[in-house]
């Protein structure tokens, strides 16, 4: 019963059985897309990589190099950006 939101720089997140919202965030760079892994959902922008748990409790957010790209497996997410990788835990984006 969420409802998150992007658009431009701002992000929005719902509680659907409210209803009410939940926050009010902020994209650098401008807002990409939402996604899910498991039980984690992502956010990608421009300028940042992001992670909620979800109930709508954001997690953890990273400064990511455009261009960039995301694989997910095994709750890890490996953020790339030219010739640099990381391996973050979805949990808490501490490095694997």
């Amino acid at each position: 019963s969420r409802l998150f939101m992007g658009a431009g720089e701002r992000l929005l997140a719902y509680d659907l059985s409210g209803p009410a919202r939940l926050w009010e965030d902020h994209a650098p760079g401008g807002f990409l897309g939402w996604g899910r892994h498991a039980d984690f959902v992502w956010m990608a922008a421009e300028l940042e990589f992001a992670v909620w748990a979800l109930d709508g409790t954001k997690l953890w957010s990273t400064f990511v190099d455009p261009p960039w790209d995301s694989h997910f497996s095994d709750g890890l997410v490996t953020l790339s950006a030219y010739d640099r990788k990381r391996t973050l835990r979805m949990t808490d984006g501490q490095a694997t």
